[in-house]
């Protein structure tokens, strides 16, 4: 993510946040001033911040040049893991439907109903 880590570099982070829904074990982003407050507020254990608010941040943050970058990036690191844990993929069942285009990173799950002008 090409960020400097300040804090405690040995923690758990099993999950992504919003700084307001963050718990312990959650990494979050600040990237705008009007959300000082929740910064302060927050249950993250660790933050994505730019230098610009570094000062603001009392936890452990990782220093970014663009916090909604380097979120973005994690959101796709984590994302992996997410899919993994769904239930069976059934969007092979629609591989053969000419009028249905379904990429093939897309999850479909049990019971979705997919037809034409859908």
């Amino acid at each position: 993510m090409g960020g400097k880590i300040y804090g405690d570099s040995s923690k758990n982070i099993h999950s992504i946040s919003s700084l307001k829904e963050a718990k312990e074990g959650s990494i979050s982003f600040l990237y705008n001033k009007k959300f000082l407050k929740e910064l302060k507020n927050t249950s993250a254990s660790a933050i994505l911040i730019s230098n610009e608010f570094k000062d603001k941040c009392k936890k452990d943050c990782i220093v970014v040049d663009d916090p909604h970058v380097a979120y973005a990036r994690l959101t796709k690191l984590f994302s992996v893991g997410i899919r993994a844990n769904l239930s069976e993929d059934f969007s092979k069942d629609f591989q053969d439907f000419q009028d249905i285009q379904i990429a093939k990173t897309a999850f479909i799950g049990q019971n979705v109903k997919i037809g034409k002008g859908v």
